[in-house]
């Protein structure tokens, strides 16, 4: 129950996808969408949508890298992107 004295009318919807991580102490911003197989670092304080497979950390949540559906962080080889 806010204490505002503009209240919402509706309450933006947070959505965490399937299978996306997230780290101790994270911090998900109202109306933020977490893509699916997505990272979260802990302690992160996330404020916009994050994109399917990626690996996010800090503050605010940056982008730092990509990560496979197990979990592993992608490196760069060839111009690929490929599971270590």
């Amino acid at each position: 129950y806010p204490r505002s004295q503009r209240p919402l009318t509706e309450y933006p919807q947070t959505v965490i996808k399937r299978y996306a991580s997230l780290g101790a102490g994270a911090i998900i911003l109202p109306g933020v969408k977490v893509g699916r197989f997505a990272l979260v670092g802990a302690g992160a304080l996330v404020n916009r949508d994050v994109a399917d497979f990626s690996l996010v950390t800090g503050n605010p949540a940056r982008a730092v890298g990509w990560v496979c559906v197990c979990g592993k962080r992608l490196a760069e080889q060839d111009d690929l992107l490929v599971c270590q």
